[in-house]
């Protein structure tokens, strides 16, 4: 990690947005059950829908990352986390619910998907095992804030404040991923 700043720059950049990725995941149940009235039978269905969609949009955000570079699917997907939380914080029906949920799998299968691909390109070959655990321990790591403002905003405020406040995560990450530079090809065994 001090040889190469732009995994460093990579990892600080997830541990923010994953974070709003988790937390959102986690809350959205509450958010549902207690703003819009879902029973827990309607979120279980609704979480499964949103993973049945996470596959597809693992596969297309796949496409994109391959296509244009997993820099820019990555950033895509923060832009959409951003307009979520925006359209949560004015989201009065469970139709909206719906639609704002198959629109979150679409782009949590493809954050993942481009996340691991864009830290594989930045990781010598040589490192893959150590730089990953780091990649898992900033996952894990990056679900503990979140949830803690979120709670906090939440007494405070409302829900809808609470949901509003994770686009910070997401603009926060985005804006450290800017200045992550992606190489064009697989970094080269150092020896």
């Amino acid at each position: 990690m001090r040889e190469n700043r732009e995994i460093f720059k990579f990892l600080a950049a997830f541990l923010l947005y994953n974070d709003g990725i988790e937390t959102l995941i986690v809350m959205a149940s509450i958010f549902g059950a207690r703003e819009l009235g879902f029973s827990q039978t309607e979120m279980i269905g609704c979480f499964l829908m949103i993973q049945a969609v996470a596959f597809f949009g693992a596969l297309a955000f796949g496409y994109s990352a391959d296509r244009f570079s997993h820099k820019k699917s990555i950033a895509w997907t923060l832009g959409v986390y951003i307009g979520v939380c925006l359209w949560a914080f004015g989201m009065r029906t469970k139709g909206q619910f719906w639609v704002l949920g198959a629109v979150v799998g679409l782009v949590l299968g493809g954050s993942q998907a481009a996340s691991r691909s864009l830290l594989a390109l930045l990781t010598p070959p040589e490192h893959s095992a150590q730089i990953f655990g780091f990649f898992a321990l900033t996952g894990k790591l990056s679900t503990v804030i979140g949830p803690v403002l979120f709670g906090a905003l939440a007494q405070i405020y409302d829900l809808r404040t609470a949901v509003l406040s994770l686009s910070a995560f997401f603009a926060a990450g985005l804006g450290i991923l800017y200045f992550v530079r992606e190489p064009t090809s697989p970094p080269t065994p150092l020896h």
